[in-house]
């Protein structure tokens, strides 16, 4: 979740926007973990705290089981 912060944190977006971080799943594949993440984006306003409209963006990260990650 970490990583994904940051990398997020890279991109140009306008102020009002804001966004946050949600695990979604863990799958266990053969050779590997894959870690699921989205990230929601929204402009809430006074009016409107529950926006009707939204963006997402969903991120796989890959964890090899024969390797320890690097340092």
């Amino acid at each position: 979740r970490k990583q994904i912060e940051e990398f997020v944190l890279t991109w140009e977006y306008q102020d009002r926007w804001v966004h946050y971080t949600q695990f979604i799943e863990r799958e266990d594949r053969i050779h590997s973990y894959h870690y699921i993440y989205c990230v929601r984006w929204s402009i809430p306003t006074a009016k409107r705290p529950m926006p009707p409209v939204t963006a997402s963006a969903f991120f796989t990260i890959k964890i090899t089981k024969n390797k320890p990650p690097d340092m």
